[in-house]
């Protein structure tokens, strides 16, 4: 028996590469996959192309929709989706021709509930991977253990190895139904899989192989120049944590509070970078913030980076 297993992709003005990225998911050597392709309001090919390959594929389902941005294009492609497992694709990414049936084999065989793999980068442009090279790679002390997701939680961050992109793990589909994505706010995988792993305990894997290949370039949400998005984004993720803290684990709290701070502090980076000295508006949103968070959860040196923002 192989069960469903759905590929979610959101895809918006991305004509350059989503085919190459479709046919990955075609040309998987696992037989029961199921593609959700969500376009979300492209004003080029992307559309055109999708129809083709649904007119050709019957397990390829196309939703076109008006832009409602990202979180909200992937959380339409679950609601679409009827496989038992869930899976996300970047539409200028691809992955390994064996990335389903190593993830199936995973979940069924130590019955977990997500299973997570390493990721690798190749580049647009060879001469940026000098500029930007970042890695995605596990710790190895976290591999082919089943753990609950709260310990995987607090483990990674410790080991300063903690990853929230959704496509560097599968996971149950009703995972991903209970936990959607925050609409209308970048930097929205930080929230995301946060809560996939602390809303609820679930079982989890890891395993030691690179089963996707990002790909970096120009433009991207990742490379782009800071603008006011990237700063709210982060604040907002800031904001909506507080709710995952736990009443009896109070290691996690401590865990879950320093990742809160780091992103006030990618926040007030932002901040900093797009306004040099921060606008009277946006300290009243930090403020806002910063009660709603309980100052006293905020490490002190981001404290002291936000007032020196503002000189």
């Amino acid at each position: 028996m192989n069960p469903k297993v759905s590929v979610v992709i959101a895809s918006y003005n991305t004509e350059k590469y989503i085919i190459e990225c479709v046919n990955s998911v075609l040309n998987q050597d696992y037989p029961n996959v199921e593609l959700v392709v969500v376009n979300d309001g492209s004003t080029d090919a992307t559309g055109g192309l999708l129809a083709e390959v649904a007119r050709n594929y019957a397990n390829v389902k196309v939703v076109n929709q008006v832009n409602q941005g990202q979180s909200a294009a992937r959380n339409n492609g679950v609601n679409e989706a009827t496989g038992e497992f869930v899976v996300f694709l970047d539409s200028d990414d691809i992955f390994d021709v064996s990335l389903v049936s190593k993830c199936v084999t995973a979940l069924t065989s130590t019955h977990s509930d997500i299973v997570f793999f390493n990721a690798e980068t190749f580049y647009d442009d060879d001469e940026y991977a000098v500029e930007f090279s970042p890695t995605y790679v596990r710790d190895s002390s976290l591999y082919d253990k089943i753990m609950d997701s709260k310990t995987f939680f607090k483990e990674s961050w410790r080991l300063n190895n903690y990853f929230v992109s959704p496509w560097m793990y599968m996971s149950r589909t009703q995972l991903v139904r209970d936990n959607p994505f925050y609409p209308g706010i970048i930097h929205e995988d930080n929230l995301f899989t946060t809560s996939i792993l602390l809303a609820q305990s679930s079982t989890i894997v890891c395993l030691n192989e690179s089963l996707y290949k990002r790909r970096i370039r120009r433009d991207s949400v990742m490379t782009s120049k800071k603008s006011h998005r990237h700063i709210i984004g982060y604040l907002t993720v800031a904001r909506k944590l507080p709710i995952l803290r736990s009443s009896t684990d109070e290691e996690l709290n401590v865990c879950l509070n320093n990742f809160i701070s780091r992103c006030v502090s990618f926040s007030i980076n932002d901040a900093k970078s797009c306004y040099g000295r921060m606008p009277k508006e946006l300290k009243k949103e930090y403020l806002s913030a910063f009660k709603e968070i309980g100052i006293m959860n905020i490490k002190k040196k981001i404290l002291v980076k936000y007032f020196l923002a503002q000189l």
